[in-house]
């Protein structure tokens, strides 16, 4: 790699101060500023990548040595991706940019051109100080990839340049089955990638309270006990090393708002910060994460955009509790939910919402699921909430692969994060997919006997499964509704026919009645209900406020839904 720095650091940094000064604003000599400018261009542009190279001193202070090797892989990985899927990019400019920008710089580094000339090629002519003395000779591309590019040129000219997942050509929008996706990993991939996200420089004093935690990481692989926050990780650095690029941020996002994620490591003794999902050597794409402010409408419409600007990237914003997305409902109105149907313009952004009733107050309890099934129609958005680790790991595997790039709501757990039924095994990242519909575990010996099937979603579940007369009650099945929307009619009809004997089915939620899935849930039902068999509803009545402001309150109104439930005809 040293061929292609030939040139004096005064010859690079009066390069560096043209495009400081004429293009792009940023202070001189300020490498963060450069840094967060060239992560909003999405790594796009060659030039870019050559500035990030010819700057790698500065840089490895700031974010941790730096890897030239590491960016040319990433960049390979960038083109093979958009000459195998172009629909990735939309616009003509950001084509151009990455196959023009990125071969050049490729070739540029098999055959050592000079730093200046490559500036003065990429530059497409224009008078940049060059300083090096040398006539300036323009970078030729491949021809491999100038025949790609001339290709997608005639496509877009022909206007066939279209997102096949939009459109059907009726004027309707495409709500067809996105293909199935494998989600799943090796026992040797998820190992390596746990070690991997334990590693920490020669030196770096994790902080004390973090290193039992974090070491027990590794025994839940081999003999169970993965968490939301380990499945969350392994799901990150996989894929990343599948070249998607990851960009999480929100509120407290670093730490996760209940102290469970842990993604930014502190020095106890030197307070120096260290991330090691940014540091994993078969990464071929970069993660960001940052902590945002208490300001939801502006931070989610930036990721709006950014997600928009960058369809293949996965996208997620988290709000430090689910509710806090009232601030911006604005966004998720005007842009988010009816982005597709408007402007044809898709994202793979994705909320992660904590939701959960347990005893916290109104203000901290609902992420407002009503408002987003509402909002749910012609397939715009997806919505889940996952129960088990697992469920988690490959739900936001799936967002990242699929084809279809549609916005995900996620309905996060609280007290799950750490609830030993919620974790999961290394055979279920394994061998598991995500399952839109969870059937009852402890039914598989009793399906005759079953009358009442009780579907949920969310925690409620494990309230109503902790409870004393849950082993008594053989009549009583539990099935979990992972995915709220789309509605999972065919896996939904399946599950009931399992139990032959049904009698009645209820709808089980903590959520007041004019509040929650019911409301939706209650008009889609009758489409899979068999003749004969009742739908009744389970949960709080009606509330004005979303829960009750006194624990004592709310642990006895848990406790009767859960009765209730189990015991039919009472």
């Amino acid at each position: 790699m040293k061929e292609i720095v030939r040139c004096s650091w005064a010859e690079s940094d009066a390069l560096l101060r043209a495009y400081h000064d004429e293009e792009w604003g940023v202070p001189e000599h300020d490498s963060r500023a450069l840094w967060e400018k060239l992560m909003l261009d999405g790594f796009q542009a060659g030039l870019s990548w050559l500035i990030v190279l010819r700057k790698r001193d500065a840089f490895r202070k700031a974010f941790h040595n730096f890897d030239p090797e590491k960016v040319a892989r990433m960049k390979e990985a960038d083109v093979k991706r958009l000459l195998e899927n172009p629909g990735i990019i939309r616009s003509r400019a950001k084509i151009e940019a990455t196959i023009g920008g990125a071969c050049a710089y490729l070739k540029m580094r098999d055959d050592g051109v000079d730093f200046a000339q490559f500036v003065w090629g990429m530059a497409g002519g224009k008078p940049i100080r060059n300083t090096t003395g040398k006539v300036p000779v323009k970078t030729p591309l491949s021809e491999e990839m100038s025949k790609a590019l001339k290709d997608l040129r005639e496509r877009m000219d022909a206007g066939d340049y279209e997102d096949p997942t939009v459109a059907t050509g009726t004027g309707e929008l495409d709500r067809t089955a996105s293909p199935p996706v494998n989600t799943s990993l090796t026992a040797d991939q998820l190992i390596h990638l746990n070690e991997e996200l334990l590693r920490v420089p020669d030196g770096f004093n994790v902080h004390r309270k973090l290193r039992r935690p974090l070491g027990k990481r590794t025994d839940a692989l081999a003999e169970g006990g993965i968490d939301y926050g380990q499945a969350e990780a392994l799901a990150f650095s996989s894929l990343l090393t599948e070249g998607v690029h990851i960009r999480l941020t929100g509120q407290d996002t670093e730490r996760g708002t209940f102290s469970h994620r842990h993604l930014v490591l502190h020095d106890e003794n030197t307070g120096l910060k260290y991330t090691p999902m940014q540091h994993i050597p078969e990464a071929t794409a970069p993660f960001e994460l940052y902590n945002s402010p208490l300001s939801e409408i502006a931070c989610l419409g930036f990721e709006y955009g950014y997600s928009a600007a960058t369809p293949s990237a996965l996208v997620l914003w988290e709000a430090q509790f689910g509710d806090f997305a009232n601030a911006a409902q604005v966004i998720i109105d005007s842009f988010i939910v009816s982005g597709e149907a408007k402007w044809g313009q898709t994202s793979r952004l994705t909320m992660l919402l904590p939701h959960g009733y347990e005893g916290s107050g109104p203000e901290h309890s609902s992420a407002r699921i009503e408002r987003f099934l509402a909002l749910g129609a012609e397939g715009n958005i997806r919505i889940a909430n996952p129960t088990t680790a697992a469920q988690y790991f490959h739900l936001l595997r799936r967002q990242a692969l699929i084809r279809k790039a549609r916005p995900l709501i996620v309905f996060t757990p609280k007290g799950l994060l750490r609830l030993d039924r919620a974790a999961s095994t290394m055979a279920d990242l394994t061998d598991g997919e995500f399952r839109h519909i969870l059937d009852d575990p402890k039914a598989e010996d009793r399906r005759d006997k079953v009358e009442r099937l009780v579907l949920c979603t969310g925690k409620i579940y494990y309230d109503m499964d902790s409870t004393e007369c849950r082993a008594a009650a053989e009549n009583v099945a539990i099935a979990r509704v992972e995915m709220l929307y789309p509605f999972a009619k065919t896996r939904l009809e399946e599950v009931i026919a399992g139990y032959p004997n049904l009698k009645e089915i209820a709808w089980v939620q903590e959520e007041p009645r004019n509040m929650g899935a019911w409301k939706v849930m209650s008009r889609r039902f009758p489409q899979v209900l068999p003749e004969g068999i009742d739908l009744t509803y389970i949960g709080r009545p009606g509330r004005a406020s979303p829960g009750e402001g006194y624990a004592a309150a709310h642990a006895l109104e848990q406790e009767r839904i859960a009765l209730t439930a189990l015991t039919p005809g009472v």
